[in-house]
């Protein structure tokens, strides 16, 4: 048996390296074997990745924009090796929902550089949709350790809808008719939905009494406006009562409650007894003297009520 010293001086360089081995090998006149050995030499550089995007910022109707990425070694110590970078896509924003993209989605941050730029093309979805303003996050990935993240805001550009309109078809119902499907639209004003379901809160008020002048099924039930729809419709039934008194017109006011404001629609319902009862006196003034015999004051009136 025999030993020997070698000696050896790793060279501390500043890349950022994987750690890398010497390995070492002998040979002997008469063919013996020699197993070999390594020495392994453990790189003390450390580098993360950055990752920026200008602009940060996009309109929702800013149209294709071109968005600058940049990805940089965070301490400054560069790679002896290129770095294949994979951009991955999430965030709050939809892809195809709220933007796209046009490429490219891979790019190389070379051996000796501590940064690299590439370009990619965005296009915010100018929806007309209420919304908040949502985020688009990209990842750039090289591998395990070897991610950043840069984040574009899209902004949304949409007024919130501000009233709902409540309409009903037919408008105008007889006290005799029978039973009938009204037809009651919900429709936001403007051109801007809302981005979630919106539930709106039905009541029926007005002049005409429920269970008294109309009977009504359907009302009872919110009303559900899908998100990204102006409109929505309901059927309810409305059955007028046909009673014996002179009442005039009435009105159904079906009102809806919900975030916004909520205007309601009016069924008008058609009284068929005649008239207003009309009520007269015979003169003007009557006297009487208070030790006197009593005064007769005639009333009249017109139709007459059926009690």
């Amino acid at each position: 048996m025999a030993t020997t010293v070698l000696t050896f001086t790793p060279i501390d360089d500043t890349r950022d390296e994987l750690d890398e081995t010497i390995d070492i090998a002998g040979t002997t006149p008469g063919g013996l074997s020699v197993t070999p050995t390594s020495v392994t030499l453990i790189d003390n550089d450390e580098s993360l990745l950055t990752l920026r995007a200008e602009p940060r910022r996009l309109q929702e109707d800013a149209g294709p924009t071109p968005v600058t990425l940049t990805v940089a070694v965070r301490s400054g110590t560069p790679y002896d090796e290129d770095l294949s970078i994979s951009l991955e896509f999430a965030g709050s924003a939809g892809r195809t929902l709220d933007y796209t993209l046009a490429g490219p989605f891979t790019f190389t941050l070379r051996a000796g550089d501590v940064a690299a730029t590439t370009s990619m093309t965005v296009t915010p979805i100018n929806d007309t949709l209420d919304e908040p303003d949502e985020t688009l996050e990209i990842v750039g990935n090289a591998g395990v350790g070897y991610t950043s993240t840069a984040v574009v805001l899209i902004v949304d550009n949409d007024i919130p809808p501000a009233r709902i309109h409540l309409t009903a078809t037919p408008a105008t119902l007889a006290e005799t008719a029978p039973a009938t499907r009204v037809l009651l639209e919900a429709r936001v004003e403007g051109n801007t939905a809302f981005s979630t379901d919106t539930e709106i809160t039905l009541a029926l008020e007005g002049s005409a009494v429920a269970t008294v002048d109309y009977d009504a099924g359907g009302a009872s039930v919110p009303l559900i406006l899908p998100a990204g729809r102006l409109s929505i419709t309901r059927e309810l039934n409305i059955t007028p009562i046909d009673d014996p008194h002179p009442e005039g017109s009435e009105q159904i006011l079906i009102t809806g409650t919900t975030l916004v404001r909520v205007l309601p629609a009016t069924i008008t319902l058609l009284d068929d007894d005649g008239a207003d009862l009309t009520i007269s006196f015979t003169q003007l003034e009557y006297a009487a003297n208070e030790y006197g015999p009593p005064a007769t004051v005639v009333v009249t009136v017109t139709p007459a009520a059926v009690r």
